[in-house]
């Protein structure tokens, strides 16, 4: 059975610039998201975020969409031979108590044939789809560089919230 947290006990993700769902036994949340802003005539960017199963079983991010572009990628680096080398990858494993971070030259949302460009300052509405039939629905600020560090990112995100990040039930399948 599904549990779903209330709009009241969601107060204090809201205030933090958190997302969060609930749902047998695992509990994942999402802090420190941006997507790169690009210039005019770009077609691509990359999503970044660290997402946290403070859960008891293991889940997987199997899939991301958003309204910014119909293609979105999850995707890895590598090195083969001496270059790095990205590639996509079916999901992105999400240990039970653990936590995983999308970043610069490691796992990360990448997203194709924008329909425009992204301007920094901007937000981007990311739906993180899981193996576990569960969805997460977080507001995405655009950004030129990696943002602050996530303790400034919690006092500007109190005083400056542009928009609240929503959770979204699963969807019946």
């Amino acid at each position: 059975m599904n549990k779903l947290l209330t709009g009241l006990a969601l107060t204090p993700f809201l205030m933090c610039g958190t997302a969060t769902i609930a749902a047998d036994n695992i509990t994942i949340a999402e802090h420190t998201a941006w997507v790169r802003a690009t210039p005019p005539g770009t077609s691509t960017s990359a999503i970044y975020l660290t997402l946290m199963n403070h859960g008891k079983n293991n889940t997987k991010l199997t899939s991301a969409t958003a309204t910014i572009s119909e293609r979105l990628e999850l995707h890895t680096h590598s090195v083969v031979n001496g270059m790095m080398k990205m590639q996509q990858i079916p999901f992105i494993d999400l240990p039970a108590g653990g936590t995983v971070e999308l970043k610069p030259h490691g796992n990360h949302i990448m997203v194709f044939n924008l329909a425009a460009p992204l301007v920094a300052g901007d937000t981007v509405e990311l739906n993180l789809l899981f193996d576990n039939q569960q969805e997460l629905l977080v507001v995405v600020p655009v950004a030129k560089n990696t943002p602050q560090s996530s303790q400034d990112q919690h006092s500007d995100s109190e005083h400056n919230m542009k928009k609240p990040v929503q959770n979204k039930q699963p969807k019946s399948h």
